[in-house]
This record gives structure tokens, C-alpha cells and sequence, in this order.
């Protein structure tokens, strides 16, 4: 076997059935199909992301395909009426492109806001969304919202043990100059009037929002009827309101980075992928975008 692409394509080939890349790699080595070339305490790991990579890149063309987040299978398998029809379907992936807002984002009164927050700006999701003020919400368009409302933003924060996960933001993702070319951790959108349903009323689509971000920005495989929660261990933590100059509620998401998945994007917007230990000192502050330095200690004081 040459590389990790060949000993998924034989291992998938004997079983014939969709497996994880642990599984794949299991199998690999009783069987003895991985060379002594290829070595490392996590395989599985270079396996998930070469995968991902793959049908990424070549998307129809790849030889590999998904039939659920973290579970691989071979196209040529897809006509085989003899298998079942699970083992055969591709998963049906939600959008993928980061959309302008177009539609109304949520919005809270500033005079409420700084009632509950005080001077110091800040506190936890459950505190804010369970007073009477979390309650009086609206929705307006971004150019209508006037002077006396500030928007919501959702920040996605992807969280593996003690590290986060890090890049740098590209010249075309953000117009804002203070955050172009800055490091970040943080995945954000606007929180918006179509994030909010019958099964997220209690935190008004934010939650909805961030994942969504966050499997968007790192094409991360969700299923169109998947439910988010399902998919993803997210919490809603902290609430912190931002006086700047791009004034925002900020509504910080913890995702649990799930065990299948290797971060790997080819966007122009993402640069660097990392991950960045937050139990250590970080040089530098400066150079992360502004939000980042605001919940920077925030995340770092739980470790």
C-alpha cells in the first residue's frame, strides 16, 4: 500500500460498507496492509484529513464519498443494488458558501442591554436569555437597525480538550480593517431571523447560527435534515457587549470539535489552521483580531 488514500480504497473494497477513518485503520493494520513507511500514534487522524481533503478537492470525481459525517464509503459502490440502499447515498450537504445577510438579524435595545450588563459588559447566556430583557427582541435589517439597538453576533468557538482551534483571517473574508489579515479563533455571523424555530426558541437561533458558521467555514459535512444538535456538542456560554467600532452583542459558542473530524479548509479566507493551547501564554495578543483579544481570557480562564 503507497499511501492512505490506496489503504482506505482495499479496506473499503473488503468490507463494503461505509466506515470510520479508526475503523478503516483497524482493519488496515490486522490485515497488514499499512507499510512500515507509515507511522504515527494517530494514523486515523492523517487518514480523516487525506479523505476529507480528497472529496473536497475532486468532489464527484473523488473515488470516496460519505454517506453520514465521519463515515466513508467508495462512489463506485453507489449503483450496486446488492447493498443496502444507507450504504449507498451520499450525504445531502447543506449550503457551503457564506451568504450576505440579506434578510433581518436579531437586535436588543441598547438601554437593556446596558441594564443587565453594567459596567462590566458581560455575562453568561443563561443569565441574559432568562431575564425579561432577553425576551424583547426584534429582527431589522442591518441598514435599519437605528442608534438605540445593537445586533447580534454569534461567535463559534471549536474546542478540542484544552486547545482551541486557530487561523488566520484572509484579505477577502472580512472588509473590516482591523480584522483582515488578523489571527483568530472565532467563527462569526450575524444572527438572523431564519436561524430562529420551534426547536430553538430558548436561545433564539444562536446556537442554529455559530454551528452553522462554523460547519460552513471548515466544510464540515451536515446532512440538510441533520439536526445540529445531533451532530455537535455546542454550548452557549458567555455574553459580551462590544462598545467598538463595529459595535455587536456578542454571543460566544463552545463546539466540542467531534472525535472524526481533522480541521482542513481551502478557502482564501482561511489561512493557517492550528491549534493553539490555551493552558499556555500567548505571545502576541495584538496581533489577533479584536474580537479574539476579547474573549481571549474569557476561554483561557477555565484553564
Amino acid at each position: 500500500m503507497s499511501s492512505y488514500l490506496d489503504i482506505a480504497q482495499a479496506i473499503l473494497d473488503l468490507e463494503k460498507k461505509p466506515m470510520s477513518a479508526r475503523q478503516i485503520m483497524r482493519r488496515a493494520f490486522e490485515f497488514r496492509l499499512v507499510p512500515s513507511g507509515l507511522y504515527g500514534r494517530t494514523q486515523h487522524k492523517t487518514l480523516q484529513a487525506r479523505l476529507s481533503e480528497d472529496i473536497l478537492l475532486r468532489k464527484d470525481r473523488s473515488d470516496f464519498f460519505r454517506t453520514k459525517p465521519g463515515q466513508f464509503f467508495l462512489r463506485k459502490y453507489i449503483t450496486d443494488a446488492t447493498l443496502p440502499v444507507s450504504y449507498r447515498t451520499p450525504i445531502a450537504a447543506r449550503r457551503r458558501v457564506r451568504e450576505l445577510v440579506n434578510g433581518r438579524v436579531l437586535t436588543f435595545r441598547r438601554s437593556d442591554v446596558d441594564e443587565l450588563l453594567g459596567q462590566s459588559d458581560t455575562s453568561t447566556a443563561k443569565e441574559f436569555l432568562g431575564s425579561s430583557i432577553g425576551q424583547k427582541f426584534l429582527y431589522r435589517h442591518f441598514s435599519t437597525i437605528p442608534e438605540d439597538e445593537v445586533a447580534v453576533w454569534s461567535l463559534a468557538v471549536m474546542m478540542r480538550d484544552q486547545s482551541v482551534l486557530g487561523y488566520r483571517i484572509g484579505r477577502y473574508r472580512d472588509g473590516r480593517d482591523d480584522f483582515q489579515l488578523k489571527r483568530t479563533f472565532v467563527f462569526s455571523s450575524a444572527v438572523t431571523e431564519e436561524d430562529l424555530n420551534l426547536f430553538n426558541f430558548n436561545d433564539l437561533g444562536i446556537v442554529d447560527s455559530a454551528v452553522t458558521a462554523i460547519a460552513t467555514d471548515l466544510d464540515i459535512p451536515v446532512g440538510q435534515d441533520d439536526n445540529l444538535n445531533n451532530v455537535f456538542e455546542a454550548q452557549l456560554d458567555t455574553v459580551l457587549y462590544d462598545h467598538g467600532r463595529h459595535s455587536a452583542l456578542i454571543m460566544l459558542v463552545k463546539i466540542d470539535c467531534p472525535e472524526w473530524f481533522e480541521p482542513t479548509s481551502r478557502r482564501l479566507s482561511l489561512n493557517n489552521l492550528h491549534w493553539i493551547d490555551l493552558s499556555q501564554k500567548i505571545n502576541n495578543v495584538a496581533d489577533f483580531d479584536p474580537w479574539s483579544q476579547r474573549i481571549l481570557h474569557t476561554l483561557q480562564s477555565t484553564y
